[in-house]
């Protein structure tokens, strides 16, 4: 399966990937998929680069993708799945 259908399927089933990122993963993964750096989240939300890199981690296996497929992939989909 490539990276586009995994990311289709993520996103027809409600009760995977993006909805199972907490507010603080989503947060950290909406500006990774942006460029952010995660010093630059980091200074953002008051969190040393460790943290942000568990988020960032943490977020990227619920989804299923690796951080260079964030600029791609994700950021469509979670501004198109977050009001």
């Amino acid at each position: 399966m490539g990276k586009v259908e995994q990311v289709r399927q993520i996103v027809a089933d409600p009760f995977s990937g993006f909805t199972k990122l907490n507010d603080t993963e989503r947060s950290v993964l909406r500006l990774a998929s942006r460029g952010y750096s995660n010093r630059e989240i980091g200074e953002k939300f008051n969190m040393t680069d460790a943290l942000v890199a568990y988020y960032l981690r943490g977020g990227l296996q619920k989804i299923g993708v690796s951080k260079s497929d964030l600029p791609n992939l994700v950021f469509e989909m979670i501004e198109t799945t977050v009001a």
